[in-house]
């Protein structure tokens, strides 16, 4: 199972000698994915706008001009001539197959022999005011498992407000006899199957063979109610009887069901006594498996021989017989007679003792996904009431609170079981990386959960600063590696090394995809040892076709559809997964191990410290005041003096500030990260992207640099930078303390990129000035940040809103042709409202700015009548840390593993508002619609 399929045309990467020959296919990064050529025309163009000054929305239409290019080279035609995108591409689905748990993998179901397994006591614990009470259970595995998982409470939700608890402890060994586990196994057969509605159909019941599978054995079985940890071997025995009876009366064909002698199939003289009572306290009654005293038949599970349902008894009706009319409804006369025509009739079962009372029974519960905490399910215990004769019940011996814990097992187990293969990769990890610190297995989990499963977390928050980390670290990498290459060239290595495609590689040479959880839990789905799925099917999966394996069927070979994306994502999840749970070293341990190039020698450390040059009448130039607002005093200044130098400065042996912004780019978006991701850890990825967007771009660089006067020290030859940094400067002066605000996301005033460089360009000489310590990096930008975006001030992504508001409300939206006037592109976007539709319009030089304008008229409009998306609610609520959601994995692992652990303290004449602007990434706008999508491929 273990085997990985894949589709349409991936088998063009074969070896990891191969790597540098694809073409990169990353959504996310700056720079975007192209051909050498290409490539090579975009820096030219690049150095030529820094050089004269140029604006970032100006160096931007570069790229824009050349994406049809290098939109095709992202899709290549598959063998029947299909154009498919490249791996790691969010649109590409994948055939890939599961992996298999290795704690539950062993021969020792067989026949005859006893066996030594492991015991684990599973709680269920009811955390709400509950008049219902919940059994234990203990679950009985081979193998021992991790601290980690035993240690873990599963939170499953009966409603929003209702939760239990489920956990498990560690109880010892326990040696089972051939005897038990026969009767275990008999147990958990006709509950498991009985719950999930298997007995309903005898031609499933005959298919009721060969359930129990050497790669996927574990054993469920009840407590006694004393609180120790002792199995109920009397309930088990009962059960496990009444099941093997069951199997034979639900075989028997439908003529010799009248006929059938009770006593020749049953294997006790009583059931739940040893000796009969003509008449006293407790009454005597016939069931389809004996007879049976009603004190051991109230609150217990019957199983019906003539439908296969599961029944709890809750009294008995004693001026009620078989020969009673049969009930009617309101709107029709009643199809039968009585009981005992009913049964005769419709199932061919002849009752024999008619003057037996009724039984009154309620319907048992089917499982749900309780680990979802926002999916609509029933009420448990709310089945509804039937009558029932006798002699169609065999009593299990099941009490109801079994029952009631048993439709949580499903559940539970699942949940389990991902814990179980988060530990197992944990381990093939720190196997091979034996300097990788322990990381918790919750948290590995949660990396490899995606959204679709719609439990209380998923990787995207992890993804989000595992994403940062690896830009970070691989531009430490390609910093030192490459120390006669600018700028341009270092972030084309970057590209390449960080695009999705590479990732995706990684992944499968890794085996990641087999470990990913990518659906949500559904019981029919649900497979157990003893139990029948009947959503499985034989695997005739075609790698070619997604249609091949429907969405509610299960391949026997355990195959599945995963987006490639979703593969690459789990890299960068893991990798914040363990940057925060194991720190720097985890992370870099973890990126070693899926073969990316991250080693730095310490001699090219201090060969990147001492090689920068400046003459001595440059260093003679005061730079005191700078290095006292810095609060850092460099102990090579010549490397402050690189960080202030323009590319226009062409002096023989005078480098640019390039390379240090390359540099100090990836530390900053790492450190912002980290401090928006430990500062609000119940925000949700999306708003937590928002932020991340808002805070570390650089417009609000830029205006960092003004507040402090920073582009004072700027060394450059350039008129049109002058005159760029001077209008800036004015217009900035006449925002400052006013009401007039800064745009993040298009329009206000434009900042000359210079300005912002300088801010990363001096991060990273402090960074490489200290040899590499991130942490000192934040003690000291930090300060001249501050304050930074909360979510509270942030303005949210125009478009992203408009269309997650549009989903909420149902409305339709269209965008008409773009129109140009005068050079300057007009877009204009309708919303059909219920009534009435509105109309949003933008103007700008940049499309995709006019876009966006137009979406923020639209919001304005939408906002003067009332409606508003449900942000801003919630990111109140999000402030709030009195909730009952429960908190993500990510965000109790303790903090100090962070390259940061908490936010320096500022000075207090540090508090001015730091205004928002467009963001690096504004090409990558977060757009929620595929319409949009298709809007700007067309563009």
């Amino acid at each position: 199972m273990e085997d990985t399929i894949l589709s349409r045309n991936d088998t063009s990467i074969k070896k990891k000698n191969t790597i540098e020959n694809d073409v990169p296919g990353d959504d996310d990064e700056h720079l975007p994915e192209m051909t050498l050529e290409v490539q090579n025309a975009v820096k030219n163009d690049f150095k030529r706008l820094e050089v004269y000054g140029e604006s970032e929305d100006e160096v931007k239409d570069v790229y824009e001009d050349l994406q049809r290019v290098i939109e095709n080279e992202d899709e290549e035609e598959n063998e029947v001539g299909k154009i498919s995108t490249k791996p790691g591409k969010s649109k590409r689905k994948e055939l890939h197959s599961t992996t298999k748990i290795h704690a539950l993998s062993d021969s020792w179901d067989e026949e005859g022999r006893e066996v030594i397994l492991q015991v684990y006591k599973l709680l269920f614990t009811s955390q709400c005011d509950d008049e219902n009470t919940y059994s234990n259970f203990a679950l009985l595995v081979k193998s021992v498992l991790d601290n980690d998982i035993t240690d873990t409470e599963i939170d499953l939700f009966l409603t929003t407000d209702k939760i239990v608890k489920a956990k498990l402890l560690p109880s010892g060994e326990m040696t089972l006899d051939s005897t038990q586990l026969r009767n275990a196994k008999d147990f958990q057969e006709i509950l498991f199957n009985g719950i999930c509605r298997n007995l309903r159909d005898r031609k499933v019941i005959t298919e009721m063979k060969n359930l129990w599978c050497s790669s996927y054995m574990y054993l469920l079985l009840p407590l006694e109610s004393d609180g120790v940890t002792v199995i109920d071997w009397n309930c088990i025995e009962t059960c496990a009887s009444s099941a093997r009876q069951f199997k034979v009366l639900s075989t028997i064909s439908e003529e010799d069901h009248s006929t059938i002698n009770v006593d020749n199939i049953r294997e006790a003289p009583m059931v739940g006594t040893t000796h009969l009572h003509s008449q006293g306290e407790s009454e005597i009654l016939i069931l389809a498996n004996g007879i049976c005293e009603t004190s051991n038949l109230i609150d217990k599970a019957v199983v019906t021989v003539h439908n296969g349902m599961i029944y709890q008894v809750v009294s008995i009706i004693h001026d009620t017989t078989a020969q009673r009319p049969f009930p009617s409804t309101e709107d029709s006369k009643p199809r039968y007679d009585s009981y005992t025509d009913y049964s005769q009739k419709k199932y061919g079962k002849k009752l024999k003792n008619l003057n037996q009372p009724i039984l009154l029974a309620k319907q048992a519960d089917r499982p749900h996904n309780f680990l979802a905490k926002d999916q609509q399910k029933p009420i448990v215990n709310e089945g509804k009431f039937v009558e029932l004769p006798p002699e169609l019940c065999l009593n299990l011996g099941v009490p109801s609170s079994v029952m009631r814990s048993l439709y949580l097992v499903p559940s539970a187990m699942h949940r389990l079981t991902s814990l179980m293969l988060a530990s197992q990769i944990h381990k093939e990890i720190r196997k091979e990386c034996s300097d990788c610190p322990p990381i918790s297995v919750p948290l590995i989990m949660e990396a490899l959960t995606s959204r679709k499963c719609l439990e209380c977390f998923s990787y995207e928050r992890l993804e989000l600063l595992g994403d940062s980390f690896l830009k970070y670290a691989i531009s430490q990498h390609l910093f030192m590696k490459y120390e006669n290459e600018d700028e341009g060239e270092l972030s084309a290595h970057r590209a390449e090394s960080v695009c999705n495609t590479i990732l995706h590689h990684l992944a499968l040479t890794r085996n990641l995809q087999g470990y990913i959880q990518d659906e949500p839990f559904h019981w029919r789905k649900w497979v157990a040892p003893g139990l029948l799925c009947r959503s499985i099917v034989p695997c005739s999966c075609n790698p070619k076709d997604p249609n091949s394996l429907p969405v509610e069927k299960v391949c026997d070979k355990g195959h599945r559809w995963i987006y490639s994306k979703t593969i690459s994502d789990v890299v960068e999840a893991l990798i914040g997964a363990h940057l925060v749970g194991g720190g720097t070293i985890a992370a870099l341990e973890f990126m070693r191990w899926m073969n990316m190039e991250v080693d730095i020698e310490d001699k090219s450390v201090e060969i990147a410290f001492k090689r920068c040059f400046a003459y001595p009448s440059v260093l003679n130039t005061s730079l005191d005041e700078l290095q006292s607002l810095l609060y850092y005093h460099f102990e090579n200044p010549c490397l402050l003096v690189e960080a202030l130098t323009h590319a226009s400065i062409n002096e023989h042996g005078r480098r640019s500030y390039q390379r240090l912004e390359f540099l100090g780019d990836s530390v900053l978006d790492l450190l912002i990260t980290q401090h928006l991701f430990s500062t609000y850890q119940e925000l949700s990825p999306g708003d937590l992207s928002d932020l991340r967007q808002a805070a570390a771009n650089n417009q609000n660089f830029a205006q960092v640099t003004v507040k402090h006067n920073i582009q004072n020290y700027l060394c450059h030859h350039s008129d049109d930078i002058k005159n760029q940094i001077e209008k800036f400067v004015e217009d900035f002066e006449q925002c400052k303390g006013g009401d007039c605000q800064f745009i993040s996301f298009g329009g206000g005033m434009r900042a000359p990129k210079v300005l912002g460089d300088l801010i990363e360009s001096i991060s990273g000489a402090i960074l490489v000035d200290n040899r590499l310590k991130p942490n000192i990096v934040w003690d000291k930008i930090y300060p001249i940040l501050s304050p930074i975006v909360t979510p509270e001030n942030v303005v949210p992504q125009p478009l992203r809103e408009l269309y997650e508001l549009c989903d909420q409300h149902h409305y339709k939206y269209n965008w008409k042709p773009i129109t140009k006037t005068e050079n300057v592109n007009v877009a204009t976007v309708q919303i059909q409202l219920e009534d009435f539709s509105i109309h949003g319009e933008g103007s700008d030089k940049n499309t995709k700015f006019a876009m966006t304008k137009a979406a923020k008229d639209a919001l304005a409009t939408l906002q003067v009548k009332g409606i508003c998306h449900g942000r801003h609610t919630f990111v109140q609520s999000s402030m709030d840390t009195t909730g009952n959601e429960a908190p993500h994995s990510s965000n109790i692992i303790a903090q100090e593993n962070m390259i940061i652990a908490s936010s320096p303290q500022t000075d207090s004449g540090e508090s001015d508002q730091c205004h928002r602007g467009e963001t690096d990434e504004e090409e990558n706008l977060l757009c929620s619609s595929k319409s949009m999508q298709d809007f700007y491929s067309k563009l």
